[in-house]
Formats: C-alpha cells, sequence, structure tokens
C-alpha cells in the first residue's frame, strides 16, 4: 500500500506541475496484485477539451516495452496534434523456451512457459491504469481506445471482452485474438485488425506470404473465424482497396445476434511491423502511419457509436452523465419484461452496489452511496443485460 500510494502521488505532482502548460511525458509505476508495474503517460499541451481528454493505450510486443513504443509508434506526435492521452504500459517479464521476455497474458500466451514460470492475469492492471488516471485527469470515459503490436495485437481484443463497457474501439497490429479466449463480445466493440503479406507469422511453411486477394481470406480462416465467432458477425464482408490495401468489413450478425464492425485488412509487403512513417512504403511521398490510421478509425466509429447510443436511448435514459450528486435512471415502456436488478461496479470490476426488486422507475443513485469515479451500470431483464457507463464527479 506504501509503494502504491508513492507512485500516485508521483503522478498527480507530475501532472498538476505541468498542467495545461506543455506536452509532458509521465514515466510511472503502480502498485497491484504484489507486483510493480511500469507505464508512461503522455499529455499534450494545452488544456483538456470539452468533456475531458480521449484516452488510448498502446500495447507493445513481445520482449518490447512502453517506453521504446513511446518513442516509436507515432502515438504521441498524434496526441499532441489531436489533443488526447496515451499511455504506454509494460507487459511483466516470462521466461519461455524462445528466451526472457515481455509477455501480455490474460491467462493465455502463443508462447510456451518455462518450468516453474506462471502467467499473470493483466486485467486488473488495466483497470487499475484507468482509475488511477480517470482520478487525476479528466478523461473522456466514452472515448477510451486501445491499439496493440504482436503480443499487444493479441491482447487487445481479450480487453474488449473482459472489461465490458471500458473501450469505445480497438485496433490490432499483427496480433489476433487467441482461439483460447473466445468469449461472447457484449458490448461489441468496433475492431480493426491489420495483417502484412510479409509477416513471418503469416508467411506458410513453403515461405509463401500471404496472398495479396481474396483467397487470403481462406488462407487466414482460423484467425479471421475467433473475431467473428467472439462478436457473433456472419462471414459475409464487403470490400475495398488500392494498390497496397484490402479491407474486408463483416458486420452481418449471426441469427439472435446484434449487429457488429469488425474490420480486416492486408497490407501489401508490409513485413512484421508497426508502421511509423519509417518502416514501410517508404517510396512514398507521404508513408502510412498505423497510429495515425487507427486515431481515423477511432474518431469515425466514435461518431457511429454516439449515434447509436442515441437510438438506445429510447429504452433507457440516464441523466444526468456525469453528475455531481445523483443520476437518474429512467425506463420507458419499451423495455421487453420487467427489471430484475441494478448492479454497479467498479473501474476494478468489484460490485460496489446491487439492488434487487421492486424497482420503480425513475430509479436514482446517489454519490453518497458508490462515491466518485468511473463505474458500470448493469440492469438485467429476463431476456438482456444493459451495460452503461456513469461518472460521478
Amino acid at each position: 500500500m506504501i509503494k502504491e500510494i508513492k507512485y500516485f502521488a508521483l503522478i498527480c505532482s507530475w501532472i498538476f506541475y505541468n498542467y495545461g502548460i506543455a506536452q509532458e511525458r509521465i514515466d510511472a509505476k503502480l502498485f497491484i496484485n504484489n507486483e510493480l508495474r511500469e507505464l508512461v503517460i503522455f499529455k499534450p499541451s494545452g488544456n483538456p477539451p470539452a468533456g475531458g481528454y480521449p484516452l488510448v493505450f498502446m500495447l507493445h510486443g513481445s520482449n518490447q516495452s512502453g517506453p521504446q513504443f513511446y518513442n516509436i509508434s507515432g502515438w504521441k506526435e498524434v496526441a499532441e496534434r489531436e489533443k488526447f492521452i496515451v499511455v504506454f504500459p509494460t507487459a511483466l517479464i516470462y521466461c519461455t523456451t524462445e528466451g526472457v521476455q515481455t509477455k501480455w497474458s490474460h491467462g493465455n500466451t502463443f508462447s510456451i512457459l518455462c518450468p516453474g514460470d506462471t502467467l499473470r492475469d493483466d486485467i486488473p492492471f488495466f483497470y487499475k491504469m484507468i482509475d488511477t488516471i480517470s482520478a487525476i485527469i479528466p478523461i473522456n470515459a466514452n472515448k477510451i481506445f486501445a491499439s496493440g503490436f504482436s503480443s499487444g495485437g493479441t491482447m487487445v481484443p481479450k480487453l474488449t471482452i473482459e472489461m465490458p463497457g471500458v473501450f469505445a474501439a480497438v485496433g490490432c497490429g499483427s496480433g489476433n485474438l487467441d482461439e483460447r479466449d473466445i468469449k461472447p463480445m457484449n458490448p461489441k466493440v468496433p475492431t480493426w485488425a491489420i495483417r502484412g503479406t510479409h509477416d513471418h507469422n503469416f508467411i506458410d511453411r513453403l515461405g509463401r506470404p500471404c496472398p495479396f486477394n481474396d483467397t487470403a481470406v481462406a488462407v487466414n480462416s482460423n484467425n479471421l473465424s475467433n473475431h467473428l465467432t467472439s462478436m457473433g458477425l456472419s462471414w459475409n464482408y464487403s470490400k475495398d482497396s488500392n494498390a497496397y490495401i484490402i479491407h474486408y468489413t463483416f458486420t452481418d450478425p449471426l441469427p439472435g445476434e446484434s449487429k457488429g464492425y469488425f474490420r480486416w485488412s492486408i497490407f501489401y509487403g508490409l513485413e512484421h511491423e508497426y508502421f511509423n512513417g519509417t518502416n514501410y512504403l517508404n517510396q512514398l511521398p507521404n508513408p502510412p502511419i498505423e497510429a495515425e490510421l487507427f486515431w481515423e478509425f477511432f474518431k469515425s466509429v466514435s461518431r457511429i457509436s454516439s449515434t447509436e447510443s442515441k437510438n438506445e436511448d429510447s429504452s433507457l435514459l440516464i441523466y444526468p452523465n456525469p453528475a455531481s450528486d445523483e443520476i437518474n435512471i429512467r425506463l420507458s415502456n419499451t423495455l421487453d419484461s420487467p427489471i430484475q436488478t441494478l448492479k454497479v461496479f467498479n473501474i476494478m470490476g468489484q460490485q460496489i452496489y446491487n439492488q434487487q426488486l421492486p424497482l420503480t422507475s425513475p430509479i436514482t443513485l446517489k454519490k453518497s452511496m458508490i462515491g466518485s469515479g468511473i463505474f458500470l451500470l448493469q440492469i438485467t431483464t429476463v431476456h438482456q443485460k444493459i451495460n452503461r457507463r456513469i461518472i460521478f464527479e
């Protein structure tokens, strides 16, 4: 606890001393589950935007680190221009048959561990980072995103499944959802996965690169199936392309499922790289930068999600949100069954409030019952479970 307070105070002192003055790199440490975790935070110059800063996590690959991707990913440059916060956490170190490496984990990894080493769950670390940063910097809870490379790209879809209601959109670079981690994604998070034709992870045993045509869908069917199964989407897709990229977009739901959004893209000639303007298509006047592409994707799907959320308000009204004292929850007559339970979870995933039947509308939640911060509100009926973010300032 002493260590945790110490490093929390360190973050506070850095941010409040420089708040609103200039862009800052903040090297911080958090003590969680008896381990010291490291992260780098980028804060752009100027004052926070209305509604709070968007927040992006950038997850490095195996045997890499947060500070390394702070320097090479291109995210801090985009964040300074667009005014959002970027967090570059570092994974834990494991002994594997490939050597001693940093790896992301939620109980699974593609690598084989050395005897005596055990995987730890990274999910509490992400909840703790969000909780800590949100307590110090105004964060827009509706605009939390994640991008990852390789091992980080594999971890990102796990975050959307294991941290429901937290992320607005995610982007995976050279990584895909592990088949051992397939679970229903609820709510469904717009996801963009990027692959390179010359990525060593996708070159076949004969040394042939991934086809730059529709055959790639069949060749990569196992990886695609993991994502589509988790999101409840069919194999129907729309397609657009240019000389260097083919995009396949999947939105059609399976029977009984709601619509989702999954984009899978093949980049011609791309190797196992998170491209930053210097390591892919350098012959072009303006080489692509992965951080810029993902940020534009995050912004576009956020606008779509905002529209969908407004449509959902016809069945569930939450106001005011954020709130300083109390939040009203009004249930319309369009709900398909009576409300059974109302639960509130904190950012660590711990249940802190539980109200049973009878529930009358409107329902009022008071800050004195729950405290301040970002929470997940969960309402359960006979046929559905509705999750919404709520904020007490």
